[in-house]
């Protein structure tokens, strides 16, 4: 019998830079269980190198894999995999935009660029590149904006980058300081 993870919290666990794999843990609301390597567990690979955030949208779990560059789509409660979005260069943060379409961020090349990689969930494929400030980070939604925080990657920056989410156009970007 597999166990359902529908009440607590899950743990991204990086793992190891430059090799091994990361983890993903999940904490009952009571504290009282803790269920280690639970996407393994339930499908028999590892998650991949450097986890780097986790999103839930419409009952399902995006994994986001840093250095693997892809994102692993999960059954929200059962963790069973539905699929591997690929294509990513040092993806960061998972936000879903609607039912079909969500926004991903990474840092492109080098960890020196910056960019907004729109996914349709649909195909599980990447659709387009909305070029944002360099390291592009967590993002959030408020009415039809996106604010994407910019902190630089491997390199300095001090921006927000704002996109509709409706045209995946760059509508202003705000200068922030250092």
């Amino acid at each position: 019998a597999s166990t359902t993870y529908d009440n607590g919290v899950f743990v991204t666990n990086e793992g190891p830079f430059g090799s091994g794999t990361g983890t993903l843990s999940f904490i009952s609301r009571s504290g009282a269980t803790v269920y280690n390597d639970i996407f393994e567990a339930r499908n028999t690979f590892p998650l991949g190198n450097i986890v780097q955030s986790m999103s839930i949208h419409n009952n399902k779990g995006y994994i986001v894999v840093n250095n693997s560059g892809k994102i692993e789509v999960v059954d929200g409660t059962s963790m069973a995999t539905s699929g591997t979005i690929t294509g990513f260069t040092y993806p960061r943060y998972f936000l879903g935009i609607d039912n079909s379409k969500a926004f991903v961020t990474e840092w492109g090349a080098g960890g020196l660029v910056g960019s907004v990689k729109v996914v349709d969930l649909t195909t599980k494929t990447i659709t387009a590149t909305i070029t944002t400030g360099k390291g592009a980070e967590n993002m959030v939604k408020v009415g039809n904006k996106v604010f994407v925080a910019c902190g630089g990657g491997f390199d300095n920056d001090s921006v927000v980058t704002v996109i509709d989410a409706l045209t995946n156009a760059v509508d202003t970007t705000i200068f922030v300081g250092a």
